[in-house]
């Protein structure tokens, strides 16, 4: 007997299910946007099938609604945060009957569950999801827009595979954390030495880098949310230092190694900041409410921007990217977790360096570097 597959391993939330049931899961953001491409795909001429040379243009028009959902409890909330994120897509008008794109956040707001379904609707395995991740920097449906990897992944043709003999299905579980019990996403070092870069990347001076800035984001007040946009000053949340070649200030260093530092003193609280790239991709330049303004360099070791040792390290191994960090109290780099690889590269800052401190409505993730 038939069973639907979808119905017996559904990728849901009981929560968010529940909620659904009860009337307090709200729609809070919403987007919809047209995919059309006339020439989409090739495919073999149906009119000339023996020729392998011969091919015909498909076009292809799609959409997909996004949809941020807020379980709503009371009257005001207390924030704007979403707690579920649905993509619906279109195929030629007609929406498919499960959504293909589904974003979960535990309470923490650390890390979203990402679960996206690459197969449309009619394809075997619709309703199943092909890609399960926990993703950073994901917080609203502009975000998925801005970021742009998932939807890159939700719409990537699959090729097409010709075979004579097709392996017997085989049916998977995936099992989703409840709201308020998340999955930790952190592996724990095996031993007390804790976790390292397994690469050379530093030079004998170990100036061989790049500097970036990253913001926070700004608290919002629901009472009044465009302040958050109006701000001169901002906290910084980390700063980078970003490992080069040697000798090559726009080519990676081995690993693509990255370091995260936290400000100290007076740089960790309210500043304008930027990195005078035009002048060094080291210098630094802050000014702080009352006017006064420091001008200086992150140098090796030692300075008065950033505390002495990397809260965390970030570099590419295997085919992956780890990301390794100290829990609080601990000399050790003692839990680490792959990560998906940063879309910029070094040697292509000039024009994010054009982006300042204002422009908060774009995550406040500006990059300070050359």
């Amino acid at each position: 007997m038939e069973q639907d597959v979808a119905k017996a391993f559904p990728f849901t939330n009981e929560q968010i299910e529940g909620a659904k049931k009860d009337g307090t899961l709200k729609a809070i953001e919403t987007a919809e946007f047209d995919i059309n491409r006339t020439y989409d795909r090739k495919e073999t001429d149906p009119l000339h099938t023996d020729d392998p040379n011969e091919f015909v243009w498909k076009s292809s028009k799609r959409s997909i609604r996004l949809v941020n959902y807020k379980i709503i409890t009371a009257e005001k909330p207390q924030n704007n945060n979403g707690d579920y994120i649905e993509g619906t897509v279109a195929n030629d008008g007609v929406p498919e009957s499960k959504p293909r794109l589904k974003i979960f956040f535990p309470p923490s707001g650390y890390l979203a569950v990402v679960l996206i379904d690459t197969d449309k609707e009619g394809d075997t395995g619709f309703g199943i999801p092909d890609v399960l991740e926990q993703m950073g920097g994901i917080g609203s449906v502009q975000d998925v827009i801005r970021q742009g990897n998932l939807l890159d992944t939700l719409f990537k043709p699959k090729p097409k595979e010709e075979r004579a003999d097709y392996p017997q299905a085989k049916l998977f579980k995936i099992e989703i954390a409840k709201v308020g019990q998340p999955i930790d996403p952190w592996q724990k070092s095996p031993d007390a030495n804790g976790w390292n870069v397994p690469l050379k990347y530093q030079t004998t001076r170990g100036d061989n880098f790049n500097v970036r800035i990253k913001f926070q984001k700004p608290v919002i007040d629901p009472a009044n949310p465009e302040a958050a946009h109006n701000t001169d000053y901002l906290k910084i949340d980390y700063i980078e230092k970003e490992y080069t070649t040697a000798g090559q200030r726009y080519q990676a260093s081995q690993g693509a190694v990255t370091e995260y530092y936290r400000p100290k003193g007076d740089f960790a609280g309210l500043v304008k900041a930027q990195v005078v790239f035009n002048e060094d991709t080291k210098k630094l330049d802050f000014v702080f409410p009352d006017g006064s303004e420091i001008t200086g360099y992150v140098t090796p070791g030692q300075n008065k921007f950033i505390e002495e040792k990397p809260y965390a390290k970030a570099f590419n191994e295997g085919g992956k990217r780890y990301w390794i960090e100290k829990s609080e109290d601990s000399g050790t780099y003692d839990k680490r977790r792959t990560v998906t690889a940063p879309k910029e590269q070094v040697g292509q800052y000039q024009d994010d360096n054009q982006t300042t401190q204002q422009n908060t409505d774009q995550n406040t993730d500006q990059t300070m570097d050359q």
